[in-house]
């Protein structure tokens, strides 16, 4: 009986010395591992391990996820052979078998059966208390992740190579849900009973950049990475010198409204920071204790984004004349005026 050692050092399996035994009957050595689960993009052990460092050693796929006809010998691409290991790379899900000729001499081995595992990547929330920001105020920019008790985080941002002044934190939150993961808006957290209504738990990562600049104007992206992986999010920030305020009515200068009919009246504007709306009648304060007029609807749509409706309800010949909406802030000032003609 002839003893021989071999060892082999790779940089993604263990240091492993095995003793191969020649001038036995089998070419492979036994093996008790048939079933090999293995995590998506990791590489699979397949032990196909001889007796002789000498034979000449195949991995033959017999049915796979993904239909391949390719004999893997070790040679790249594909999976490397190491005598006293085996086969050792990345495999698709399915059955295979090792061919082994020694001499005149061949053998196959058992079947193995690699059972690839989906891996969930981790895909985190990004939102932040508003998207647009004047130069001198602060930003807030909040990333969350659930799933996962360890998670690391990491920023890119337009300030990151200007070392801008910035603060990063991190924190556990209690199982619940969150809501509102628009832009513009502030995040909300619903307290849940895991038990109850299957929430989970919640990591946050904050960024926030002080007295912004021009430059910080950009996207900004949290990256979280876990055992399975990482995934990232992004959102854009926009950083202007003073604020604005635009209207773009979806009324005509004259229109018209049958005694007795219903109008709806919208006024679509743009503005930062939050404007204050104020509607005229003939040049003066429109009261909502009108009878014929409902009190005015203004709704926040998207990020500085706003719909004001004005309702006249039951036109009476009355409400005929000028309506005026004034939109306002600190940096402007805007109006728009049409006239209603009620006709009977």
């Amino acid at each position: 009986m002839n003893l021989t050692t071999g060892t082999v050092r790779d940089s993604t399996i263990a240091s492993i010395t095995r003793v191969f035994v020649s001038g036995g009957h089998q070419i492979f050595v036994p093996s008790s591992s048939f079933v090999l689960p293995v995590h998506a993009g990791n590489p699979v052990l397949v032990p196909c391990v001889t007796t002789s460092p000498n034979a000449s050693v195949s991995l033959i796929p017999i049915s796979t996820t993904q239909p391949s006809h390719m004999i893997y010998n070790g040679a790249k691409p594909g999976p490397q052979y190491f005598p006293s290991l085996g086969f050792h790379g990345i495999l698709h899900s399915g059955t295979f078998k090792c061919q082994a000729v020694l001499g005149e001499r061949m053998e196959e081995s058992e079947i193995y059966n690699i059972l690839v595992i989906p891996v969930s990547l981790p895909q985190p929330k990004i939102m932040s208390e508003k998207c647009t920001a004047i130069v001198g105020e602060d930003i807030s920019i909040f990333c969350f992740i659930s799933g996962s008790k360890i998670v690391h985080f990491d920023w890119n941002y337009p300030g990151l190579q200007l070392g801008r002044n910035c603060t990063k934190t991190e924190m556990d939150l209690e199982f619940g849900t969150w809501t509102r993961p628009s832009c513009g808006t502030q995040p909300e957290f619903q307290p849940g009973s895991i038990i109850r209504d299957g929430a989970e738990p919640w990591i946050k990562s904050s960024l926030t950049i002080h007295s912004a600049k021009l430059e910080d104007t950009g996207e900004y992206t949290c990256t979280a990475e876990t055992a399975a992986g990482e995934g990232n999010s992004s959102i854009s920030i926009v950083v202007l010198e003073h604020g604005f305020v635009r209207l773009q009515p979806a009324v005509a200068e004259e229109e018209w409204l049958e005694e007795g009919q219903t109008g709806h009246f919208s006024i679509p504007f743009w503005a930062y920071p939050t404007p204050t709306v104020q509607w005229l009648f003939n040049r003066k304060a429109l009261h909502t204790s009108r009878q014929t007029a409902s009190p005015l609807h203004i709704t926040d749509v998207t990020n500085n984004s706003y719909e004001s409706v004005l309702e006249v309800i039951r036109a009476d010949i009355s409400d005929s004349g000028l309506y005026t909406i004034i939109v306002s802030n600190a940096d402007g000032r805007v109006e728009f005026t049409f006239r209603l003609r009620v006709f009977g």
